[in-house]
């Protein structure tokens, strides 16, 4: 199941000059929600609490609704050198797609678990199954992985009880995981829900954060294997992705300065009668990119000089 977000890109056909849509939208980080029985009424509230009619005040998150059983992308073999590599294209067609859309930075399990359960170790032992599954699943990437109780009783591990507080670590232990990444949902408590539903939201993007923030910093390691006589145009892709990446971190100063560093990269590139309109095309993306978010920043002068910096060399190239 999707939501608005992931709709807008898809509706419509793009006609020869458009911006590609999985440019124009607001790029979120992609959550999986994992093991919700959407025809289970409590479960059905849970991901509409979460994904449906968000509001502007909402931290921004895209969230997709998987079963365990569904196939996450696979993650393909990393390179091990770039010597002999020679890219097709300065970026991949499906690369932005791939990461709005299939490669989630954190996959959350829900279990239906209450700390009171009287068979507490075969429904440890079954979670902590289900954990593994969604790890072996997710083999390759870097997805942080975190696990939520659904439960009706409003106890937590450290409050007047030291029943859940030993079974939270319990499970952590079994589970493999951090404290951080274990997460308690009380549906009965509806005064409250929607706090704790925001709350998690918080923890969520945190850990969100951690994952792009590990995946550029993959990408920046690359840069050490290339030279700019062969690799120009992995110059320009690697930086590209960084600044997508902190874009879809939020942190849009970051990103503006890493698209400008992919257009100045861009330029570098040997222009001939075969790769002209590659390159006008690339920047033209990256132009958008960078007048876009200058104006989101509220930099409308940064966003005009970009635009006539950038006709001014296309001009002399048309």
């Amino acid at each position: 199941m999707s939501n608005d977000f992931e709709n807008s890109v898809k509706g419509g056909e793009e006609q020869l000059g458009d911006i590609p849509k999985e440019l124009a939208v607001q790029p979120l980080p992609c959550i999986a929600f994992v093991g919700l029985n959407l025809n289970n009424k409590n479960h059905l509230h849970i991901w509409n609490s979460f994904a449906c009619n968000r509001q502007s005040d909402r931290i921004p998150l895209y969230y997709k609704a998987l079963t365990v059983k569904n196939t996450i992308i696979a993650c393909k073999p990393k390179k091990s050198s770039y010597e002999w590599h020679i890219p097709k294209g300065i970026l991949k067609s499906n690369w932005l797609h791939k990461h709005l859309f299939e490669v989630p930075s954190v996959a959350l399990l829900f279990i239906d678990l209450e700390w009171s359960d009287p068979n507490w170790e075969t429904a440890s032992s079954e979670c902590a199954s289900k954990v593994e599954q969604l790890k072996r699943q997710l083999t390759g990437r870097n997805t942080r992985i975190a696990l939520v109780l659904v439960q009706e009783n409003l106890t937590f591990p450290g409050v007047d009880d030291s029943l859940p507080t030993e079974r939270a670590a319990h499970l952590c232990s079994v589970c493999d995981l951090s404290p951080k990444s274990l997460f308690v949902l009380p549906l009965l408590d509806h005064q409250h829900f929607t706090g704790f539903v925001l709350r998690m939201e918080t923890a969520i993007f945190e850990l969100a954060k951690g994952y792009y923030q590990y995946e550029a910093k993959i990408i920046k390691a690359h840069k050490e294997h290339l030279n700019k006589t062969t690799h120009q145009l992995l110059f320009v892709r690697h930086m590209f992705k960084i600044a997508f990446l902190n874009e879809i971190k939020q942190e849009i100063q970051t990103a503006i300065k890493g698209y400008k560093q992919a257009y100045a990269y861009l330029m570098e590139v040997r222009v001939s009668f075969t790769n002209l309109l590659e390159i006008k095309t690339i920047a033209g993306f990256i132009n958008y990119k960078i007048c876009k978010l200058s104006f989101l920043q509220n930099e409308p002068m940064d966003a005009f000089s970009q635009f006539r910096k950038h006709i001014d060399i296309f001009k002399s190239k048309s």
